[in-house]
């Protein structure tokens, strides 16, 4: 789920923080070559926004320090938007326990952050894939279909990041791939 440069970048961040207390962008580049600044600073963006990593100093050299050690996370697609409407949705889920598409969107939405009902069921129907959510029935004399957040599955505030067409997530707040579908689920979550 984790590109290879993604773990090379994760991997390098732990050792010089082992042994530096932190690290910083510039280190970061020049070691895994100056070719890789730009995905260097995505990621790093990427993580900062997800509370991953924390930012430890002003200026133009920024240093940071891992916060939630784990596993390489993978880089949300559309992070500064996506990651934003997809916690709003899932925090929202979190709350409501059993709900609609259209009543997500509308509690999830904010001025900031909208949440149409295409891209609350887009989500949703990752997080039933993964294992997190299910269907569980229709309102009474409609159609609307019902969803509920899986109690075991609350793992906490970070929202899963979902990996495309597959049952496979990487939880934030377990820091590491999980198929909650599969054979093993995390202890932690159940």
């Amino acid at each position: 789920m984790v590109s290879s440069e993604y773990q090379k970048i994760w991997r390098l961040m732990g050792i010089l923080e082992s042994h530096f207390g932190e690290f910083g962008e510039r280190a970061l580049a020049d070691i895994l070559g100056q070719d890789v600044g730009r995905l260097v600073r995505g990621y790093l963006g990427f993580l900062t926004s997800e509370k991953v990593i924390a930012r430890t100093g002003d200026g133009l050299a920024a240093r940071y320090r891992i916060m939630s050690s784990g596993d390489a996370p993978p880089h949300r697609r559309g992070h500064v938007s996506g990651g934003e409407r997809q916690h709003a949705i899932w925090n929202s889920i979190r709350s409501l326990r059993t709900f609609s598409i259209a009543e997500l969107a509308v509690t999830s939405a904010t001025d900031e952050v909208p949440v149409s009902q295409d891209g609350a069921l887009d989500y949703v129907s990752g997080l039933v894939r993964a294992g997190y959510v299910r269907a569980s029935g229709t309102v009474h004399r409609s159609r609307v279909r019902l969803y509920s957040l899986i109690p075991a599955r609350n793992t906490g505030p970070r929202a899963p990041i979902l990996a495309r067409g597959s049952s496979i997530s990487f939880d934030l707040n377990l820091m590491r791939s999980v198929n909650l579908n599969g054979s093993q689920v995390d202890a932690r979550a159940a």
